[in-house]
């Protein structure tokens, strides 16, 4: 039976927010059942009538009230496909409800939602930062060369920049849904660098903050010595550098730089 297929009215939802429920839950933070059920509505499939089914049974009709109520029966089906196919505001109106509905979940569960995003991050920050405080220079030393000790830190701080990067991953998809900007720290100008620097650490000074943005650049465009902390970034850039890694809420990070930069 033909099917108008109603997927497409996702794209008008960021994909950030299609993908959140996978990403929440790889942090074990459970999407809410309005959002889970706005985006398994969004995905329905609206299915058509069959004409060629209704077309036989008109041919096939016995009696002539049979073959009036068969023909009927095809008219209207014609026209409710035409309308489907055809009615801008219909598919405006189907996706604009689906749109809707997603973003009313989004943001009655937002907050909540948020502070287990960053309880989460910032339950890994102090094991991982410890980790990278006992390693060498990772850019002159081989990994053969780390003692037992320091081989072990840095299985460690791997393990816990993998935990890291997939609660900041959860952040960034949920941060977009409600409306905050979250631009690539490869960004065109310092200031993407410097966002990203903010929203997962806090610095007592700009020219801290700045060094660690450089190096959280580096690693978002894998320029200099960025392979040789590929598996730690961006995260390490903060620990480097002399700052606390934290994760803060996006409104949050953005007043701390904003006070930075007003030093």
């Amino acid at each position: 039976m033909p099917t108008i297929n109603l997927r497409d009215s996702i794209p008008r939802v960021n994909q950030e927010t299609v993908s959140l429920p996978k990403n929440l839950a790889r942090i074990g933070v459970k999407t809410p059942q309005a959002l889970t059920r706005a985006l398994e509505m969004a995905r329905w499939k609206l299915t058509a009538p069959d004409l060629s089914a209704l077309t036989q049974a008109v041919t096939d009709a016995q009696t002539e009230d049979e073959y009036n109520a068969r023909a009927f029966e095809l008219a209207q089906a014609r026209g409710v496909v035409e309308y489907m196919n055809r009615d801008v505001a219909f598919r405006d109106g189907r996706r604009r409800l689906n749109a809707d509905r997603i973003h009313d979940a989004v943001k009655t569960h937002g907050d909540a939602l948020m502070a287990e995003v960053i309880e989460f991050y910032n339950s890994h920050a102090a094991k991982f930062s410890a980790a990278v405080a006992t390693l060498p220079d990772l850019t002159v030393s081989s990994v053969f060369d780390l003692s037992p000790e320091q081989a072990s830190a840095l299985q460690e701080a791997q393990s816990e920049a993998a935990e890291l990067s997939a609660g900041l991953a959860a952040y960034d998809g949920l941060s977009k849904s409600l409306g905050y900007t979250i631009r690539s720290a490869n960004g065109p100008d310092a200031r993407s660098a410097f966002e990203r620097a903010t929203q997962i650490g806090e610095y007592p000074d700009a020219e801290t903050m700045s060094l660690a943005a450089d190096l959280i650049n580096l690693y978002a465009k894998g320029d200099g010595h960025a392979a040789s902390y590929a598996p730690l970034a961006p995260h390490v850039g903060v620990v480097l550098k002399g700052g606390t890694l934290r994760l803060a809420h996006p409104a949050q990070a953005k007043a701390h730089l904003n006070d930075l930069l007003a030093q």
